[in-house]
């Protein structure tokens, strides 16, 4: 198996699915698809155009107040604002205050080149000014970084079988905070695959709903 190679194709037949790169083809009796800001352009491949849009979003640790700011007293937090939703979580061992912003960011291509952190005059500033006016205190940055959401129109995932080929389940349009589902989301999908269907509630991520 070669890790991090684009895939090229993808062709579902009636008992199975081909799925093509650059260097190798694959065969199988079931597909997964969780592919994250690359769901579009995969799934148009197995004749489905969905509402996926990545987004370019930003992050970063801010030097912190030990006594104030430490996991083992200060709690992960989200904030709505007038502005923005905000969210954060305590410095880890030291690690510093992370925040980052929940909405907003910017459309991309995910096989283009996306800005690192800094590049475009907002990064920063951004979370500065919500620092500065919500946990005021002297807090300077201590590095940024990005990450991709991909975003569905509601927010809610998309977590379902193929509407036409039901051996292949599909896991997509996390719109930001699908990790913290990572567990029975994996428990989900092999039920999906296995079995054909799950015992846990999935009507809410239906595919159907676009």
């Amino acid at each position: 198996m070669i890790v991090n190679s684009e895939v090229k194709k993808v062709v579902a037949h009636g008992n199975g699915v081909t799925v093509k790169t650059d260097e190798q083809t694959f065969h199988s009796e079931s597909l997964v698809v969780a592919v994250g800001a690359w769901a579009q352009k995969i799934l148009a491949m197995l004749d489905l155009n969905l509402p996926l849009e990545p987004i370019r979003k930003t992050f970063a640790w801010f030097h912190a107040n030990e006594k104030l700011y430490n996991h083992n007293d200060f709690p992960a937090f989200t904030f709505d604002t007038s502005v923005g939703t905000y969210y954060g979580f305590p410095s880890i061992n030291g690690s510093g205050l992370k925040i980052g912003r929940h909405d907003g960011g910017q459309r991309i291509n995910p096989d283009g080149c996306i800005e690192g952190f800094g590049e475009l005059a907002e990064d920063e500033g951004d979370l500065m000014r919500f620092l500065g006016q919500y946990m005021p205190a002297d807090q300077k940055m201590k590095y940024g970084k990005t990450c991709i959401y991909t975003m569905t129109p509601d927010e809610h995932f998309i977590v379902d079988k193929h509407p036409y080929y039901p051996h292949i389940a599909i896991a997509a349009g996390f719109s930001g905070h699908g990790f913290k589902f990572s567990s029975v989301m994996g428990k989900i999908l092999s039920d999906l695959i296995i079995s054909g269907t799950t015992k846990e509630d999935i009507s809410l991520f239906s595919i159907n709903r676009f």
